[in-house]
């Protein structure tokens, strides 16, 4: 009786190390001829008219876009908005939409109000998912 009580506790314990670890998505992304990684961890669930998940964490290699302003996922769609960065402040906040079911990538740069008159840009490009080596 005790091995059983054993065996259920490590069971236990095994399922619920399992649940809390991090499902971290790694995207190799190839966009007017370079090539980028971005990353982003699911956080809570919602539901409503479509379900999915929002993105908790977001990082990448795209210039301007290094960090998530708001962000989801759903059956079809990876969407985001990138923080400014300080640095470059004259450039458009950024928008990210991936296709989970074509694996392209459209990334667009809004309007900037600055005296400058940046112009908004939109680029494509198509996604792989990445796996660490090692």
């Amino acid at each position: 009786m005790r091995g059983l009580i054993s065996l259920a506790l490590i069971l236990f314990v095994a399922l619920s190390a399992q649940a809390s670890a991090k499902e971290v998505t790694y995207l190799l992304c190839k966009v007017d001829g370079e090539e980028y990684l971005l990353w982003y961890e699911l956080g809570e669930e919602y539901s409503g008219i479509s379900s999915g998940h929002y993105l908790k964490y977001f990082d990448s290699e795209i210039p301007n876009c290094k960090s998530l302003e708001k962000g989801y996922r759903d059956e079809v769609h990876v969407s985001l908005s990138c923080y400014r960065s300080p640095e470059k402040l004259y450039l458009g906040p950024k928008t990210l939409t991936i296709n989970r079911m074509t694996s392209k990538i459209e990334i667009i740069e809004g309007f900037d109000l600055s005296p400058n008159g940046h112009r908004g840009k939109t680029w494509a490009g198509v996604c792989r998912k990445a796996k660490q080596k090692f």
